[in-house]
């Protein structure tokens, strides 16, 4: 038996950015999201408007000055990768081995870690996780559970020889005995995905879409959309989520969007594959083995991300699985929608050996 902690500390990682970008939305000064309407005076009492916030403009003054406008002036935006990133891993790992006796051997392991950083995928492999800030002036507001997360893993591998007509004689021993299974067992907890309100919120001019406003007391994995509120003189002001139960509301322009980045739950894993395996023994050197092995044996469906038996490269950069992380879209968060159940495989093998 084993116990570890393993920890991991990465600085200085490379993330895209925009250097002549500003995002005219701030903590201080924005647009409120209300899931009830506060009343006419209320909103006439708000002193920014979405005009005025528009009028900031997404150019940093001083570029802009230097001749980087960016798009307003035909030019364009100023892109660089920085060393900004960063990220933390902490895991305990607890094993339990036993090595090849009496026809048995086995693993058991499981890990409990958490990993956070403020980028994970600046190349563009998925959209699951935005791959550039929600705002090129606040890396550090980034800062959350990573993509790459797996809070849980839980594993056991086991491998058994049956006993039995191990010392009669060959026919009984080759015949009926010389079997083999193998059952694997995975738990894992889900990946963490980017809830998107499909806007530009804070008019940066970032094609990504922002985050979403997070209700604290909202439903558990649900989504609303908004309605711009306008004071007396028709200027937006701020916006009412049209459900105000929802866990996730849209961010519409010029709000400013509270949900972490990664904080809305995929699904588990949680998987059997299995293998059986009959020899014969034809001589001392050669043998024949025929094997079944199946993956996801008991074909539970397990909509999750990647694979569930396999460790590939898969991306997600666009399409439909966009729609299961937008709050405007009728299928938020209903994961069967986009991801492959995972159907049983199986696979049949013929060895010869000699």
């Amino acid at each position: 038996m084993e116990a570890r902690y393993v920890g991991t500390r990465g600085i200085r990682l490379s993330v895209q950015t925009r250097l002549n970008v500003q995002s005219p939305v701030t903590p201080t000064s924005n647009l409120p999201t209300f899931t009830s309407n506060p009343g006419q005076a209320y909103l006439d009492s708000l002193n920014t408007t979405l005009a005025g916030l528009q009028a900031i403009g997404n150019i940093r003054p001083e570029w802009g000055d230097a001749g980087f406008c960016g798009p307003p002036c035909g030019g364009g935006y100023v892109v660089s990768f920085k060393p900004y990133g960063q990220s933390n891993y902490n895991g305990l790992q607890l094993s339990l081995k036993r090595n090849f006796t009496n026809g048995l051997q086995f693993q058991a392991a499981y890990t409990w870690s958490h990993t956070l950083d403020n980028s994970t995928a600046d190349v563009f492999s998925t959209v699951l996780t935005p791959r550039r800030p929600q705002s090129f002036s606040c890396f550090a507001c980034d800062y959350s559970t990573s993509a790459l997360d797996r809070r849980q893993r839980a594993t056991l591998a086991l491998t058994y020889d049956l006993p039995f007509f191990k010392n009669s004689n060959w026919m009984m021993k080759n015949i009926v005995g010389n079997w083999q299974f193998s059952p694997i067992y995975t738990y894992q907890s889900p990946e963490m995905v980017t809830v998107q309100s499909n806007k530009d919120s804070n008019l940066n001019g970032d094609s990504a879409a922002d985050r979403a406003v997070f209700n604290n007391s909202g439903i558990p994995g649900t989504a609303s959309t908004v309605t711009p509120l306008m004071n007396s003189a028709g200027a937006t002001v701020g916006y009412l989520a049209n459900n105000p139960t929802a866990q996730y509301i849209q961010a519409g322009s010029g709000a400013l969007a509270t949900a972490e980045r990664n904080s809305l739950y995929s699904n588990v894993i949680n998987n059997w594959d299995f293998s059986l395996l009959k020899r014969v023994n034809i001589t001392e050197r050669q043998a024949v083995e025929f094997s079944f092995q199946a993956l996801n044996i008991f074909n539970h469906a397990q909509y999750v991300p990647g694979y569930i038996s396999d460790v590939a490269p898969i991306g997600y950069t666009g399409g439909p699985v966009t729609n299961g992380i937008r709050v405007t879209s009728p299928t938020f968060a209903q994961w069967n929608q986009f991801f492959s159940n995972h159907p049983r495989q199986v696979v049949l093998a013929l060895k010869y050996s000699f």
